[in-house]
């Protein structure tokens, strides 16, 4: 949508086609912080697509785990981050090249996937297992987890990134 003229713009072709014309195969579009680029997760086909928002047009298409969730982009934009909860892992994929850096291990039930501490961390919440998964962006590796007295929600990380706030829905609690 062309937000000053409220014209609708030609849809932009995606190079995987999916087995399923459902909007659920489909993640939504994921707007990396810079703002010149965007991701979708195509969750039958197991991959990615990169989305050059200035050219309107797909350039690049990564392969993910099995059943992957939508793409979190790191608040300094260097990593996007994709749950795979068909086999529990999280895709990093760098946004300087935009290549596949790693495929670490996660957990199932994700929430949300956040990043802290000069977004060296990412934070891989699950609602399923009530932990955390704590992955080390330097290292491209798991660096830990965080058992939770609740199952959680989506979590935020404060503004210096030292605190990570979530809401455990099955006690009340922050």
């Amino acid at each position: 949508l062309n937000t000053l003229t409220g014209r609708q713009m030609d849809p932009i072709p995606l190079s995987v086609q999916s087995r399923s014309s459902t909007a659920e195969n489909l993640s939504a579009l994921t707007r990396m912080p810079n703002g010149f680029y965007g991701t979708v997760v195509h969750k039958g086909a197991r991959e990615m697509s990169v989305i050059d928002l200035g050219q309107w047009r797909e350039i690049r298409t990564l392969p993910l785990g099995r059943e992957p969730s939508r793409p979190y982009s790191t608040n300094d934009g260097r990593f996007m981050l994709v749950a795979n909860e068909g086999d529990s892992t999280v895709s990093v994929i760098s946004t300087d090249y935009f290549n596949l850096e790693a495929t670490l291990p996660g957990v199932s039930g994700v929430t949300s996937i956040t990043t802290g501490y000069f977004e060296t961390l990412a934070f891989v919440v699950s609602n399923t297992e009530d932990k955390v998964i704590v992955i080390d962006l330097e290292k491209m590796q798991a660096a830990g987890e965080i058992a939770l007295s609740g199952s959680p929600g989506p979590a935020i990380v404060d503004a210096d990134g030292r605190k990570m706030y979530v809401a455990l829905s099955d006690s009340n609690e922050l």
